[in-house]
């Protein structure tokens, strides 16, 4: 069970919470009424579309299935923190029993969310890793390139080996509804981006090692925001007019990844001394960036390749110059794992 660990607390005014959920729950309990409502009829003419369209796959069925099961799920998990909240107010549960619950209420979300994407689009995850979770606390830097992949270490790393994970996640997740009310009860922080608030984002990401141990870990994304070539151009042309060679040049050798940003890999290892690094390579996934790939058929059979890999907290250099060029050197590793990856599936 979760020791007696406070949660981070939220990060924004109480008003601000009432008006986003209130919203927020408002159209994910609409969109669940209308998708049900529709089945019927829907179901029945995306089944009819797909067939006509020549594709076996029905992947315009499986993309209206995934979509009702993602809105019911959001909905069960919004029911089940309210009833854990009331729990709590009536005092028939102590803080460490709450957050244990939670713990198990979003791995449960996760893992049901992830076996309903890998049966309904026929996944095939080959997973490695030469780390042994569970022994001693991390931070595990993940590569960004989809919305599914914010649960794959939930599915891979924290339910398997029984660790809690430890969110850094943008604030602009806070309109999912069950990220917002589980999210912010448990140890996990929601950032700004804005370079203005980078102090109080680096605090907010320190603070995740207060009590880390072998059986906890925090999960951070260095990209910042997923990848996609738009988004690479787009650092590499910025970097050339602001000046900023480095990482302009980075981009450029970069080829499936963005440049990882140092701040925030510098607050996750100066959470804990003892902080192993982990990184996690993955490739598959780069054809759920958005719904309509889940409708084109993008996604269906796909091979999704992890790799994960490690450093020991006391083999990471401990100079800013030092742990910059290593972690540069662990990045540059994650982009030639896809590539290797990429290439042999051409071959």
């Amino acid at each position: 069970m979760e020791s007696n660990t406070q949660a981070i607390g939220p990060q924004d005014t109480w008003s601000a919470r009432i008006t986003r959920r209130a919203i927020s729950i408002s159209a994910i309990a609409l969109a669940l009424v209308v998708f049900v409502a529709a089945a019927p009829i829907a179901m029945p003419v995306a089944w009819i579309y797909d067939r006509l369209g020549g594709s076996s796959r029905r992947t315009v069925l499986r993309a209206y299935a995934f979509l009702l099961s993602f809105f019911a799920l959001e909905l069960v998990g919004i029911a089940a923190s309210f009833v854990l909240w009331i729990a709590r107010t009536l005092r028939t549960m102590d803080h460490a029993k709450y957050i244990d619950l939670h713990y198990r209420l979003q791995a449960w979300w996760a893992n049901t969310l992830a076996q309903s994407a890998i049966k309904l689009f026929a996944l095939n995850i080959e997973y490695e890793s030469t780390y042994e979770f569970g022994k001693r606390p991390f931070v595990l830097f993940v590569r960004h390139v989809s919305f599914a992949d914010t649960v794959l270490p939930m599915v891979r790393v924290a339910i398997p080996h029984g660790i809690t994970l430890r969110y850094v996640l943008k604030r602009e997740l806070l309109w999912d509804p069950c990220l917002d009310i589980v999210g912010q009860r448990l140890p996990n922080v929601f950032i700004t981006r804005d370079p203005e608030q980078g102090g109080t984002d680096r605090a907010l990401i320190q603070s995740l090692g207060e009590g880390l141990d072998a059986k906890k870990g925090i999960i951070i994304f260095p990209e910042g925001t997923r990848f996609s070539e738009k988004k690479r151009n787009r650092i590499i042309e910025r970097g050339k007019q602001n000046g900023r060679s480095a990482i302009s040049d980075e981009a450029e050798r970069l080829t499936h990844i963005l440049p990882a940003r140092m701040g925030g890999m510098a607050a996750a290892l100066d959470s804990n001394n003892e902080i192993d690094a982990v990184f996690c390579a993955h490739t598959g996934l780069e054809n759920a960036t958005q719904f309509r790939d889940l409708i084109d058929g993008a996604l269906y059979g796909s091979r999704v390749a992890v790799s994960v890999w490690s450093t020991n907290a006391d083999a990471i250099p401990k100079t800013e110059d030092g742990r910059r060029d290593w972690f540069i050197e662990q990045w540059r590793a994650v982009d030639a794992f896809i590539t290797k990856e990429k290439e042999s599936v051409h071959s």
